[in-house]
């Protein structure tokens, strides 16, 4: 990240905070300017200014890398380390470096499954420590999560920012796959109300817990169940609608469309094709309903799903 002298600090704290702070290499000043490093598969703020640099390793810190031949790849959850290694013996090695390095954690979990039935809960294996809980930090948020009971994605951070952004108080938000409230809280703490529902009732149990550690339980109403349960409840109530379910989100359009009222923005969520990732999405949306005239305001591409596959998503005014 590219940034002036007197916003380095400030800047340097929002990388670490959302954990994409790359404490492999040093912090080098150029030309007036300081070049913070970020991780590979960082998504920053998407108001910071990312450029490419040549930086010196931080020779200060021992790291995983220092004592492995081969190359690990891990996320970080609050004090938790996601690794995704499918070789045992690898994992087994991976483990023991992150041990002996210099990365606080407590934590250690190896992807044991993909996502799996309707509440997207993956397994885990656990290679050190002894909780799956932790509490992950977000732009000034924090959100206490069981990886091992719930979806959660560090990833999104910037799209969920993205969307809490364009929210304005007042406003009445449908948030139809809440999970522990990643959407959720940040758009209640704007002054908007925002209804939340989800089928895993570990999730829905996370986001009460999140919605009074952030002090937001005035503006939230939060639902356990299958959002087709609710909808009636909710006909033509909505200003907006988050529809954060990538895989399926097409099979509950019917809903949205009753939930949405006059001119209601709807954040529909997809996994598409690289080589065209938008049209057919875009005509599932418009060919829907034949209540409400669909305008398509913004196409995202959020982040590369696989070599051939992209997570998108697209704003529409219903």
């Amino acid at each position: 990240m590219k940034v002036l002298p007197v916003d380095g600090e400030s800047t340097r704290v929002t990388l670490d905070s959302l954990e994409i702070l790359n404490h492999e290499y040093k912090i080098l000043s150029h030309e007036g300017h300081l070049y913070i490093p970020i991780t590979e598969d960082g998504t920053p703020p998407s108001d910071m200014d990312v450029v490419y640099m040549d930086l010196l390793p931080n020779k200060n810190r021992l790291l995983p890398s220092d004592l492995l031949p081969f190359k690990i790849t891990y996320e970080r959850l609050g004090d938790i380390i996601l690794l995704d290694e499918p070789d045992a013996h690898q994992a087994t090695a991976a483990t023991i470096a992150l041990l002996a390095s210099d990365i606080p954690f407590k934590t250690i979990l190896n992807k044991a499954s993909e996502i799996q039935g309707n509440t997207r809960v993956r397994k885990w294996s656990l290679l050190s420590g002894n909780s799956t809980e932790t509490v992950h930090k977000e732009y000034g948020f924090e959100f206490l999560v069981d990886i091992s009971k719930v979806y959660f994605s560090p990833r999104l951070v910037t799209e969920r920012q993205r969307v809490t952004g364009q929210v304005c108080s007042g406003e009445r938000v449908f948030d139809m796959f809440s999970g522990i409230g990643p959407f959720t809280v940040p758009i209640a703490s704007k002054g908007a109300t925002v209804t939340a529902t989800d089928i895993n009732d570990d999730a829905i149990e996370y986001l009460r817990k999140n919605i009074s550690r952030n002090n937001v339980e005035t503006n939230v109403t939060a639902h356990t169940g299958d959002v087709r349960n609710i909808a009636d409840e909710y006909s033509h109530w909505a200003d907006r609608i988050i529809m954060n379910l990538p895989h399926s989100a097409n099979d509950f359009l019917d809903v949205a469309f009753n939930i949405a009222g006059k001119k209601c923005i709807l954040h529909y969520y997809s996994i598409s094709e690289l080589d065209d990732p938008f049209t057919a999405d875009i005509s599932v949306l418009q060919n829907v309903s034949q209540e409400h005239e669909v305008t398509i305001l913004n196409e995202t591409i959020i982040r590369s799903y696989s070599s051939s596959q992209v997570h998108i998503c697209i704003d529409a005014l219903l």
